[in-house]
């Protein structure tokens, strides 16, 4: 096991030991285990019973159990019961459920999925575990929905709030992921309004660490990849749009207060604000490795810079979140992480 997440997991315990009490004994259904996102709250949840004996059964979809064991065998774990299906067609446990956390979705490969197939997933996915969650009187549902749905932020927004109103251009139709996150956060509104189904949102930017894929969409990713390889860091772009990184044990810490202890049908935003370019991440992607690892710029045609920043005081504030790690920190367990994945 590695020894980063199981500091990750030490790290999050202590700063979650009230919300946890909760948790103790309950059935958890996580939609999307196997994602990204998933696979470190799954972690966390099976440190829970084999650390602090929390006895937490978890009902866990996914596409292909068989595939998702034989590449990460950690989860073959006795309180893990694998619901084999898509999201929107799988057969719901005849059993209690407490808490749902709902984080399904077609992002992984976003550039090679049909855009209907993402807004019908999101659609139709979203309006099943929901229904199911109103059936079971669930205490919690916790969405994980996207930043995406405020559409293009302004250059002179510096980082942007919940309130802000703004949406994607629907003449692209490379936005049907941010609408198929707005479809999905309006069915939780409405399964909450008119239901009242205890739905809380979580509205989630850019993160790095551990089980982050290395061949997708995310540059972070892509840029350790290569310097693992040993190869130039490529930046396609001029380097200058902006993110901001939350370290992937914050992101639990903070999904998980969501979950316990926010308010229902809130969103929030869920996200580091320190805003760092592409080309600094590559440069501290690049200071982690012994070797030199170059840089080079791949880009065809001078590209439109781009922000995206939380404004994230309103989840400090009602999450009573305390803080997270830095930039440089997180990129350095991150890197540290995929480094010991290469020698085992």
């Amino acid at each position: 096991m590695s020894k980063i997440l199981d500091q990750d997991a030490q790290y999050i315990f202590e700063n979650l030991e009230n919300e946890l009490l909760q948790l103790k004994d309950c059935t958890v259904l996580i939609s999307g285990a196997t994602g990204f996102f998933g696979k470190n709250i799954l972690h966390f949840l099976l440190f829970l019973n084999e650390s602090k004996q929390q006895n937490i059964k978890l009902l866990l979809l996914t596409r292909n159990k068989k595939t998702f064991l034989q590449r990460y065998p950690e989860f073959n774990h006795k309180a893990c019961t694998y619901l084999e299906g898509s999201i929107h067609n799988f057969q719901i446990p005849n059993e209690n459920i407490d808490y749902v956390i709902h984080a399904a979705g077609e992002t992984a490969n976003l550039a090679q999925t049909n855009e209907i197939e993402i807004l019908d997933t999101a659609y139709n996915g979203t309006k099943t575990v929901l229904e199911m969650a109103k059936n079971k009187n669930v205490k919690s549902f916790l969405y994980i929905s996207s930043g995406a749905i405020y559409g293009e932020q302004p250059n002179d927004l510096t980082r942007i709030s919940e309130t802000y109103p703004g949406a994607s251009d629907l003449s692209q139709l490379k936005t049907c992921y941010s609408e198929a996150k707005r479809v999905a956060e309006y069915l939780c509104q409405f399964y909450g309004q008119k239901f009242d189904v205890p739905v809380k949102i979580a509205r989630c930017f850019a993160f790095v660490g551990p089980y982050m894929p290395l061949d997708s969409s995310f540059a972070c990713g892509n840029f350790i990849n290569n310097a693992l390889q040993k190869q130039s860091i490529v930046i396609r772009s001029d380097g200058k749009s902006t993110r901001s990184y939350l370290y992937t044990a914050d992101l639990v810490i903070w999904l998980i207060k969501c979950l316990i202890i926010g308010k229902k049908l809130t969103p929030y935003n869920i996200g580091a604000d320190q805003e760092i370019s592409i080309l600094q991440l590559a440069k501290e992607v690049s200071k982690n490795f012994e070797h030199t690892v170059n840089i080079e710029f791949a880009a065809k045609t001078e590209s439109k810079n781009s922000r995206y920043i939380p404004n994230n005081k309103k989840a400090f504030n009602d999450l009573d979140i305390k803080s997270y790690f830095s930039f440089e920190k997180s990129i350095q367990r991150t890197v540290e992480y995929y480094k010991n994945e290469q020698q085992q």
